[in-house]
C-alpha cells in the first residue's frame, strides 16, 4: 500500500498535506468518473464528500490517514508520512493488485459502493499501474423498506424463511421475478400480501382449466382447429401470439414482464373475457357435444401453453 501510495505521488496524482494526510488527486485522472457514470464537473460537497481545508480540491480522497491527537486508539503503521493507515478505497485496491493481479475479470458490490469507493478503487489502481481495474463491473440494486435500505442495523429485514413458513416459498419465487432487478426493488408485507392474491389468482385460473378439462382426452376428444367454433379458434390463435410475446421477454431476461404477462392473460384474457363467455357452453351442453368439445380442445391447448411458461417461475 505504502508503495503503491508513492507510486501515485511520484507521478502526480496524489500529494502529503501538512496534517500527515495523503489524498488521491482525483482531477489528475481523465477518466474519473466511469464506473459510476458521473460527471466530474457534476459533483459537489456533500454528504459523501466532506470540505477539508487540507485537501487541495474538496473531491480528492484519502490515501493515507495520519493519527490524529485525542482520535479513539487503532492500529497505526509506520510510513514516510507518520504513524497512520490506508484509506478504505487504498486497501482494496493494492489488496487486488498483490493477491488477484489486475486487471481481474468481474468486481461486484451494492449499488451504493459504486461511488465513491468502487470509483476511488478504480482511480488510483489504474493511475498507479497504468493497466485497467477490473474488465466489468456488477452493482447490485438495494432492498428497499418502506423507501430504507434494508439492513440488520435498522432492524428491517423481511425473513424470508418466515415469509416461507407463513405464505409458501411460491410467494418468494413470484415477487421475485415480478421485480425489476435493474434498480432498487421495494419488499414488504403489503406488497408480499399482493404478491399472494397474484399468486392465487394464478393458482384459480389453473384449477378452472384443469377442472373443465378433466374428462377430456386429447387422442380421443379433440377437435381439430380448423374445425372449432369461432370463439375457440380465437382464443388459441390468441394464445399462440402470446406465447411469442412471452417466450421474447424470457429470452432477455425481463422476468417481471413475464409476470406482467401472465398476469394480464389469466385474469384479463382469460378470466374476464374468454372463460367467463365459455361457462354457459361447458355447464349446459352435453358431456359429449361438439360445443363442449370444441371448447375443452382450446383450455387443453391453452392449459398446457400456460403450464410451461409458468414452470420457469412456479413450481405447480
Amino acid at each position: 500500500m505504502i508503495a503503491m501510495i508513492k507510486t501515485l505521488i511520484e507521478q502526480g496524482h496524489a500529494y502529503a498535506a501538512d496534517n500527515g494526510d495523503v489524498y488521491f488527486a482525483v482531477r489528475s485522472d481523465l477518466n474519473y468518473g466511469q464506473v459510476s457514470g458521473r460527471n466530474i464537473d457534476d459533483l459537489m460537497v456533500g454528504a459523501r464528500i466532506e470540505e477539508n481545508e487540507d485537501k487541495n480540491d474538496p473531491l480528492d480522497f484519502a490515501l493515507w490517514k495520519a493519527a490524529k491527537p485525542g482520535e479513539p486508539s487503532w492500529p497505526a503503521w509506520e510510513s514516510p508520512w507518520g504513524e497512520g493507515r490506508p484509506g478504505w478505497h487504498t486497501e482494496c485496491a493494492a489488496m487486488v493488485h498483490r493477491y488477484l493481479g489486475t486487471p481481474i475479470d468481474i468486481h461486484g458490490g451494492g449499488s451504493d459502493l459504486a461511488f465513491p469507493h468502487h470509483e476511488n478503487e478504480c482511480a488510483q489502481a489504474t493511475c498507479a499501474w497504468h493497466q485497467g481495474f477490473s474488465n466489468t463491473w456488477m452493482h447490485t440494486g438495494m432492498l428497499l423498506v418502506d423507501g430504507e435500505k434494508m439492513s440488520k442495523s435498522l432492524g428491517n429485514v423481511i425473513d424470508p424463511n418466515k415469509v416461507c413458513d407463513e405464505m409458501g416459498a411460491d410467494i418468494i419465487r413470484l415477487w421475485v421475478a415480478s421485480v425489476d432487478t435493474s434498480s432498487d426493488v421495494s419488499i414488504d408485507h403489503e406488497i408480499l400480501a399482493r404478491t399472494s392474491d397474484a399468486y392465487r389468482r394464478f393458482r384459480n385460473t389453473l384449477r378452472f382449466l384443469l377442472a373443465n378439462t378433466s374428462d377430456f382426452s386429447m387422442e380421443k376428444d379433440a377437435v381439430p382447429v380448423e374445425d372449432m367454433l369461432e370463439l375457440d379458434r380465437w382464443a388459441v390463435a390468441y394464445a399462440a401470439d402470446f406465447q411469442k410475446r412471452v417466450l421474447v421477454e424470457y429470452g432477455s431476461y425481463r422476468f417481471h414482464n413475464v409476470v406482467t404477462l401472465l398476469q394480464t392473460f389469466a385474469s384479463t384474457d382469460l378470466g374476464s373475457f374468454y372463460l367467463d363467455v365459455l361457462k354457459d357452453r361447458l355447464y349446459t351442453t352435453g358431456a359429449q357435444s361438439f360445443a363442449r368439445r370444441s371448447a375443452q380442445t382450446a383450455l387443453y391447448l391453452i392449459t398446457a401453453m400456460l403450464l410451461r411458461l409458468i414452470a420457469p417461475i412456479l413450481s405447480f
